[in-house]
């Protein structure tokens, strides 16, 4: 019996120790200097029509396609250090679904992520059932938006960090200064991300949009890149292994 009883243990602490390593190994790899992870991670939030924000029994942190393995690596990386810096009493649950979709589960981290917006449930028109609990009973649910108010009492670190998680994600460089970002529709986050890059003295800033019509809407904001800005992007370049050169 105490055979029986190791030989069925053993799998269950390979595969705990191999959790760990993974996790220890996230920590491990470099990181940007000085970047605050909590707006490194609302920086690569979707926002796709808002952040949906549930009354209670919420654990969904984020969700990545199938093809944003790369930018998901760096925002569990982000997330894990908010957690060891902020000491964060969580667990990080990571779903992979068989069509590659990648999501963050934790209700801790999701409501830690969502103190950061502005909301209130009574202008909730929507109500849904959580993923927690599909069998339980609908909840109110919001949709809310990150402004340029998060960053009041914040130095410019964080305005720099929110930009480096947003170009993880969303970036493009075309060559020398010449960067981008596209999203589809989030038209609020590319106004932000706008406001932020003209502060921070990038020039020709343009926000380019698809036909209103067709859905989703696709924003594109392209600038030509201060000394500051480009040196960061290239310093997230190279987290997320040179990802973001491509043609829009």
């Amino acid at each position: 019996m105490r055979r029986f009883i190791i030989a069925a243990l053993v799998p269950l602490l390979l595969f705990a120790t191999s959790v760990w390593g993974q996790e220890n190994n996230l920590l491990q790899e470099p990181t940007l200097p000085g970047v605050k992870p909590i707006f490194f991670i609302l920086g690569c939030l979707d926002e796709y029509r808002g952040r949906g924000i549930i009354e209670k029994g919420a654990d969904g942190v984020e969700s990545f396609y199938s093809s944003e393995v790369q930018a998901s690596k760096v925002f569990e990386k982000y997330l894990r250090l908010l957690v060891a810096e902020e000491s964060i009493h969580t667990e990080i649950r990571k779903e992979i679904s068989d069509g590659g979709h990648i999501s963050f589960h934790s209700s801790e981290l999701c409501q830690h992520i969502n103190s950061m917006y502005q909301y209130s449930f009574d202008n909730s028109h929507t109500m849904v059932k959580p993923h927690k609990y599909p069998n339980g009973p609908y909840v109110r649910m919001v949709e809310a938006f990150i402004s340029i108010d998060v960053f009041k009492g914040q130095d410019k670190t964080a305005k720099l960090s929110y930009l480096a998680g947003a170009y993880a994600r969303y970036g493009h460089h075309f060559d020398d200064n010449n960067f981008a970002f596209r999203t589809a529709n989030a038209g609020h986050k590319i106004s932000l991300i706008a406001e932020l890059l003209k502060e921070l003295d990038c020039k020709d800033v343009t926000h380019e949009k698809s036909d209103p019509n067709l859905m989703p809407m696709t924003h594109t904001l392209k600038f030509t890149a201060s000394t500051e800005i480009k040196k960061l992007f290239e310093s997230v370049s190279k987290e997320i292994n040179g990802r973001d050169r491509r043609e829009i």
